[in-house]
């Protein structure tokens, strides 16, 4: 009834940290792999660190205990796939970290997929849409688990895209520290005490899926303080001193700001932005001139210049 919403198949795991999200879901896709002979499962994490130091460990722990003729058989490369768990029955758990091997999210038909600190991914709808569900296509009723802490970014596709989906659905579980009843409350108070010590806000939203923003990773904090949610209306003075300040990056994206200060205020006042992916020098030129021209009304300029922004 359902298969009319893009997302359909997705199931969303949203819990804090020492809540056993990630056995959980690991669990699941074991026995999947057990259940059904010769399926193909992608388990891809935000980092190839958390590969090793998460997934990998917690695999290890659940397949100790299955009987020998079942158990997978943990091998770094395999016919030109890399990391993952094969099983005597054919089927097979890849491992992928997204950071390091973003390509390796490719591949054949896929029966199942399972995103681990799926909070954390850029651009996860992309991810979901471009290259995970086209291998659902020839899949065995194919299923997506996404499993996270909640995310550092405001508005991220965790919360944006899927969580409305799979809470329509009821396809949506929602747990907390307090949740994990394997922690006495003595050593919850351990964890949680030395958390806050270091930054409160972020073992609120670690430990209690609180969605507070990162201040670190936030450019203008002011605004979060302030209690602003969305930009404010400005008019701009009839004159002011146009700047276009350009960030090339190296990892991230090559950025463009552009903004004026505005000397009634005595504040400088960002009037746009663009960002894109390995852009070259002729593509932010074409975008900058053309920017430049929209808002300011004049021809680009290589040096700060004071112009006029109105007509007199």
């Amino acid at each position: 009834e359902h298969e009319g919403d893009g997302f359909y198949n997705c199931w969303m795991l949203d819990a804090g940290r020492q809540v056993g999200k990630t056995f959980t879901t690991s669990l699941i896709r074991v026995e999947d792999a057990i259940r059904y002979p010769g399926t193909r499962y992608l388990m891809a994490c935000a980092t190839e660190v958390s590969l090793s130091e998460f997934i990998i460990p917690n695999i290890d722990t659940i397949i100790e205990y299955l009987p020998e003729d079942i158990r997978p058989t943990f091998i770094k490369h395999h016919r030109g796939m890399k990391a993952g768990y094969w099983f005597p029955n054919g089927s097979v758990l890849k491992l992928v970290g997204i950071d390091k091997n973003p390509k390796g999210l490719r591949g054949p038909k896929c029966d199942g997929a399972s995103i681990h600190e799926a909070a954390f991914p850029d651009k996860l709808a992309k991810i979901v849409v471009s290259v995970i569900q086209p291998q659902f296509q020839r899949g065995r009723d194919p299923t997506l688990i996404l499993e996270s802490s909640a995310p550092d970014q405001i508005d991220h596709d965790f919360d944006r895209v899927f969580k409305p989906s799979c809470e329509r659905r009821k396809a949506y579980v929602f747990m907390t520290i307090d949740d994990n009843t394997a922690l006495s409350p003595k050593r919850k108070a351990a964890i949680l005490s030395a958390a806050r010590e270091i930054d409160a806000d972020d073992t609120e939203r670690e430990y209690f899926g609180k969605r507070v923003q990162n201040k670190i990773l936030t450019v203008f904090p002011e605004i979060v303080r302030m209690g602003l949610t969305k930009l404010q209306d400005y008019k701009m003075p009839a004159y002011g001193l146009a700047m276009t300040t350009l960030d090339p990056g190296q990892v991230h994206l090559f950025a463009v700001s552009f903004s004026v200060y505005d000397h009634t205020r005595g504040q400088v006042v960002f009037i746009d932005d663009w960002a894109e992916s390995n852009a070259n020098i002729e593509r932010v030129a074409a975008v900058v001139a053309a920017r430049e021209y929209d808002l300011w009304g004049s021809t680009p300029s290589s040096k700060l210049a004071r112009i006029p922004l109105e007509d007199d």
